[in-house]
């Protein structure tokens, strides 16, 4: 994200910009001119962000925030054949209402496809094919149980870690109605397994 857009959505939480001209924002954001903050507010307008109900949102919690959560490509539910890079490729837009932290800026989003987490249990949801995925970027150090994002030899996967100290391995492991392998790794290999973060919560495809 561009400076001056830090800057403007910083100012925008702590005061309503809607009583000020382009000019005294500019002044405030460190903006060379008005059409360069007006160029930016509607570029973060463009990402989701209600520049002028922030300083509000934030003093009555009956407001709510449209949050824009970038989407990095698909995730592996399935046989390990899908790489999941950091290209976004749009952005999930979704009330602060309906999600479950308030670590905005940590979030990214992932496509889930195949069918190999469909059991699975985030806060009473199941991972299906097509359901986005919404990942903490910062949780990178999981706890035996969690659901993470793991990517393994260049390939991403959603899967259920578990931690087996006794026989020096980790395990990553589906929960489906099918039949899904899990992935074992020996304690040395995990510096070629990254976990990409934890799995905090589901947001379901819409029913057909």
């Amino acid at each position: 994200m561009h400076k001056i857009q830090r800057e403007i959505l910083n100012l925008a939480q702590h005061q309503n910009i809607s009583t000020l001209s382009l000019s005294e924002i500019a002044a405030k954001v460190g903006a060379k001119s008005p059409q360069i903050v007006k160029y930016h507010e509607r570029q973060l307008e463009k990402l989701g962000f209600n520049l002028f109900n922030q300083a509000t949102a934030n003093a009555n919690p009956d407001q709510f925030e449209l949050i824009s959560i970038p989407i990095v490509g698909s995730a592996n539910c399935g046989p390990a054949d899908i790489f999941a890079d950091e290209r976004v490729e749009g952005h999930l837009r979704i009330s602060s209402r309906l999600l479950q932290t308030s670590r905005h800026n940590d979030l990214y989003a992932l496509r889930a496809q195949g069918t190999s987490m469909n059991r699975a249990s985030v806060h009473g949801n199941p991972i299906n094919d097509g359901d986005f995925v919404i990942i903490d970027s910062t949780s990178t150090q999981p706890e035996p149980g969690d659901y993470v994002v793991a990517v393994v030899g260049g390939l991403a996967n959603i899967k259920r870690y578990y931690s087996d100290p006794l026989n020096d391995q980790v395990a990553f492991i589906s929960e489906s109605t099918d039949d899904f392998s899990p992935i074992f790794l020996h304690e040395a290999d995990q510096y070629d397994a990254v976990v990409a973060g934890k799995v905090i919560q589901v947001v379901s495809k819409p029913a057909a």
